[in-house]
């Protein structure tokens, strides 16, 4: 199964939401696990502190999907990820590249969106990784260095760093199988240091 045919499925229930869309979706869902036994392959399994976790598909309730990216069930050890809102991930950054930067917005709020504007350059596929990765670095706390540091982070500035950290190992798994740099091929162009 390929990550296509889940945005074909995905994209077919965003048009008619429903109990018999929501079940087409997670058909093709449920015959995706050597696509699952590759993302434990190369995001979870290279981590120590997750080697015995697993990846799985967030299925539908009543036709309906919850709004997250990804989640940790740490009863089941396993991470699950959500195509839907891993899709509106995607669109969310899409719609960046289009806003005007108003005036009015906090330093941490234009980085973010200058941040996702450069996150839409990466292919719609790469999203599942990446997003994956970043609750990767949620669960395994890589910010609390950067944390005790400073007095307090927002949880948007949480946000922000763990992304930062999916991003860096993203541009890694993708070398891995590619061969070729991430920044290069999608002119994906960020530096922490111009907002410091």
């Amino acid at each position: 199964m390929s990550w296509l045919q889940i945005e074909k499925q995905i994209a077919a229930y965003k048009r008619r939401p429903d109990l018999k869309s929501a079940a087409a979706l997670d058909k093709v869902l449920k015959s995706s696990a050597p696509f699952l036994e590759k993302l434990a392959e190369y995001c979870i399994v290279k981590h120590e502190p997750l080697q015995k976790d697993g990846v799985a598909f967030q299925f539908s309730e009543n036709g309906q999907y919850p709004e997250w990216c990804c989640s940790f069930d740490s009863e089941h050890n396993l991470f699950v990820i959500n195509v839907l809102g891993i899709d509106s991930f995607y669109l969310f950054c899409q719609q960046a590249t289009q806003e005007i930067l108003s005036p009015e917005l906090t330093r941490t709020e234009k980085r973010w969106r200058c941040f996702c504007r450069e996150l839409a350059k990466l292919p719609r596929n790469l999203f599942v990784l990446l997003l994956l990765f970043q609750e990767e670095a949620r669960v395994m706390q890589i910010t609390e260095p950067v944390r005790r540091r400073r007095e307090e982070l927002s949880q948007a500035d949480l946000d922000y760093f763990h992304i930062l950290w999916a991003v860096q190992e993203l541009e890694t798994v993708y070398r891995q199988l590619t061969g070729n740099s991430l920044r290069r091929d999608t002119q994906f162009t960020w530096f922490e240091s111009e907002w410091l």
